[in-house]
């Protein structure tokens, strides 16, 4: 949909002006499959959602933030 658009296009300004590497994870990864990821200390998770009550994207936040990433959410 149009957050994964959005995503999508932020990763490219976010690799070619700040020069960081970016990746996406697919929330169902942790809401289907049930694979939370593990130590993402030191790592920058932005969370994007349209009504930010997606609860796919949710849990895939909330798993991230217990890795120990910092979580950032852009909603429209």
């Amino acid at each position: 949909g149009s957050s994964d658009h959005a995503a999508l296009f932020g990763k490219y300004l976010i690799e070619q002006h700040l020069r960081l590497p970016v990746a996406s994870m697919a929330p169902s990864v942790v809401s289907v499959a049930g694979a939370p990821p593990k130590n993402l200390k030191n790592v920058l998770v932005i969370a994007i959602s349209q009504s930010g009550r997606s609860p796919d994207i949710i849990a895939a936040a909330d798993a991230t933030a217990d890795a120990g990433a910092r979580v950032v959410a852009i909603l429209n």
